[in-house]
Formats: structure tokens, C-alpha cells, sequence
């Protein structure tokens, strides 16, 4: 005695014309759907990204105005400086993350470089009182 596996039995069915012309339509409704849903994401993405975006900049201009002009430049803490350099490498990690996660047609770069920073760094130390301290002393 022979057993038929699913596979077999569709095998062994006649498969007519009209069977096979409505496998078509619905292979082609499901290309046509996904394809168009696609389309609508592609165009509406950057739609709402330019409709969120002037708010951000109006609400950031606003908080500049109401902060005022920095004054005179002041010696900043040993505190201070490694709070601001955890706040910047926290930040670095976020952008790295989001980068990551970026899903886009157009070919982009990492908003900075390594080697940018490390210039910085060395000539806003260069410039500024703060000095590495010999610590084996």
C-alpha cells in the first residue's frame, strides 16, 4: 500500500486553465499591493519628516533667543569637563546607534570622524589652560 504525501496529491490534480489564470491575478494583486504600499511609504516619509522638521528649528531658534549671549569666558572644573565629555561621548554612541538602524536609498556618512575629533580635541587643548598632568609624579 502506497501513502500520498500533500505533495503528491496536488501533483496528481489536473490543474485547469482557470485555476491557473486565478493563481495569476492573485500573484499579481499581491506584487501590486506590496509594490504600491511601498510607494506610498517612500512618498510620504520624507513628507512628514519635512512637516516635523521647521517646528524642531522654530522651537530651537526660540530657546537660543531666550538664553541670551554667553559672557566672558570662564575656567571650567575638572567636574565639568569630564560631565561634558560624557555628555558628548553618550551623544557619539546615540549617532552611532541611529546610524546603524538608517534605512535610506541615498548613499550617507557618519556625521563625524574619528580623526576630525581627535584634531579638535588636540587644538581646543592647544588653545585652551588645560594641560595633561603628568601623573607618574
Amino acid at each position: 500500500m502506497m501513502t500520498l504525501t500533500p505533495a503528491d496529491t496536488l501533483a496528481s490534480v489536473a490543474a485547469g486553465p482557470g485555476l491557473i489564470d486565478v493563481g495569476v491575478q492573485i500573484t499579481w494583486l499581491g506584487i501590486s499591493a506590496v509594490f504600491s504600499g511601498l510607494l506610498i511609504l517612500a512618498l510620504l516619509l520624507p513628507l512628514l519628516r519635512w512637516l516635523v522638521e521647521p517646528k524642531k528649528r522654530a522651537l530651537a531658534l526660540k530657546k537660543a533667543d531666550t538664553e541670551g549671549s554667553p559672557g566672558q569666558a570662564q575656567a571650567f572644573s575638572p567636574e565639568e569637563i569630564a560631565a561634558v565629555t560624557a555628555a558628548i561621548h553618550a551623544h557619539f554612541v546615540h549617532l552611532d546607534r541611529m546610524h546603524e538602524s538608517k534605512i535610506t536609498w541615498q548613499d550617507h556618512e557618519k556625521p563625524y570622524s574619528p580623526w576630525r575629533l581627535a584634531g579638535r580635541a588636540k587644538i581646543l587643548l592647544a588653545k585652551s589652560s588645560l594641560r595633561l598632568r603628568n601623573r607618574r609624579v
